[in-house]
């Protein structure tokens, strides 16, 4: 059956040129700023820290995507603007989310998908869930070199839509992002989204303050440094990440990657 995306079409002409267009360049990633995420998740650890805290039954000799992986890849996925595990259905094979994930983007195995990364979510017990709320804790504790004075938490819960089947969903029974009919598999979504959530505020904090995109919302920076085109070529000996020339941000995401790398060689 001919996949219907590879398929070229037209635009129209400029300068009495034809333009046609197809689905067809590559290795060309849309989120090639999930490398400045993945730096971020190697600072602050939030994805092995999450895996840590969740016991793995599975047969060591048969597994093919470790824990510590896959929410790793849902993590970085959302914070890209990926909020359905659907979408992992086609972004398993994404080189630069690949990159991200520690994965060469052409000899390396796809990451997971989404029936994996679904499982996973419904799998925590309720001891597990509490463990990894205890984990988002200690990571907010430790963002603060000393303990603030007061702590104000300013919560409604009144916003958030669930499954219409769920126990007092008679409140408000509308099926959005948690939708699963499990408390706790919601749960453990709100854990994945408050990581990413910490993976762009640890993005933002190396943000030199005069620079405007210092207090931009997530959603400006997620526009303007994590959805830019990146061509990924892979070599015997390196992988090479190709931004476009034209990027505005260029000056600023060579900044952000040299103050979230690592010390040491």
């Amino acid at each position: 059956m001919t996949d219907n995306s590879l398929l070229p079409f037209s635009l129209p002409s400029v300068e009495r040129k034809k333009i046609t267009a197809a689905f067809d360049g590559g290795r060309i990633s849309s989120d090639g700023g999930v490398m400045l995420l993945a730096l971020a998740d190697r600072r602050i650890g939030i994805a092995d820290r999450l895996a840590a805290k969740i016991t793995d039954r599975r047969d060591p000799t048969r597994v093919v995507h470790a824990l510590s992986d896959i929410l790793r890849a849902r993590i970085l996925a959302i914070a890209c603007g990926y909020e359905d595990a659907d979408d992992l259905d086609r972004l398993r094979s994404d080189p630069a989310l690949k990159l991200a994930c520690g994965r060469l983007p052409d000899s390396g195995h796809d990451l997971c998908s989404q029936p994996t990364v679904s499982r996973w979510e419904n799998a925590p017990s309720l001891r597990e869930v509490i463990r990894l709320m205890r984990a988002m804790v200690a990571v907010y504790c430790r963002s603060y070199d000393k303990p603030p004075a007061s702590v104000t938490l300013d919560i409604d819960d009144t916003l958030d839509v669930v499954h219409g089947q769920q126990q007092l969903s008679m409140f408000n029974a509308h099926s959005d992002r948690t939708s699963c009919r499990s408390a706790l598999a919601n749960q453990v979504r709100l854990v994945l989204h408050t990581a990413a959530y910490w993976l762009m505020l640890t993005v933002r904090d190396a943000i030199p303050k005069p620079q405007p995109l210092a207090l931009a919302e997530f959603a400006t920076l997620r526009a303007r440094l994590f959805k830019i085109a990146a061509r990924i070529t892979e070599t015997a000996s390196r992988v090479r990440v190709a931004f476009a020339a034209a990027c505005p941000e260029a000056d600023l995401f060579r900044s952000i990657a040299r103050s979230l790398q690592p010390a040491g060689p």
